[in-house]
């Protein structure tokens, strides 16, 4: 049993959803990035996060979580160890995983590797981000692109 992760048995997106997803997250110029509330070192040559439209929102508040907002995360480079700017636990549902044998990567906080694991596309999963992980095995030029929510933030939900 993980403590850094665990997949739900929530149901998949619909695929209008998922197609929004692929057609916006695969035009993206990273050139462009930028991180919600970001530190000045943040990651924004790699990762950036964009809004669903409200008829999309309103099937996740319905089928996913009823006080939650969702929104689409592009990763296009294997992130750095980190822990996640002011969240503790997300949602996490990939479209896209960019390629296969992706791994997100738990470390200890001794930067040692206390675990990896491939995510699989179109399944839930709950994500320890306070943890310290990263993303490796992506190829340059490919694109990895879920949805995300945060499920607490700051230690409170």
């Amino acid at each position: 049993m993980s403590l850094n992760y665990t997949e739900l048995l929530l149901p998949r997106i619909p695929q209008e959803i998922t197609d929004f997803i692929l057609a916006e997250g695969n035009k993206r110029d990273p050139s462009t990035y930028s991180v919600e509330r970001a530190p000045q070192d943040s990651y924004t040559d790699m990762y950036e996060w964009f809004a669903l439209p409200p008829e999309f929102i309103t099937w996740f508040r319905a089928n996913i979580s009823p006080n939650r907002y969702f929104g689409v995360q592009v990763i296009k480079k294997n992130l750095p160890i980190h822990r996640d700017y002011g969240s503790n636990v997300k949602f996490n549902y990939l479209v896209q995983a960019g390629n296969t044998g992706v791994e997100t990567v738990f470390y200890n906080d001794d930067m040692v590797e206390n675990e990896a694991i491939v995510l699989e596309e179109h399944k839930w999963y709950i994500l320890s981000v306070q943890e310290l992980h990263n993303i490796r095995g992506l190829i340059d030029g490919n694109y990895r692109l879920g949805i995300t929510s945060r499920i607490a933030k700051n230690n409170r939900i």
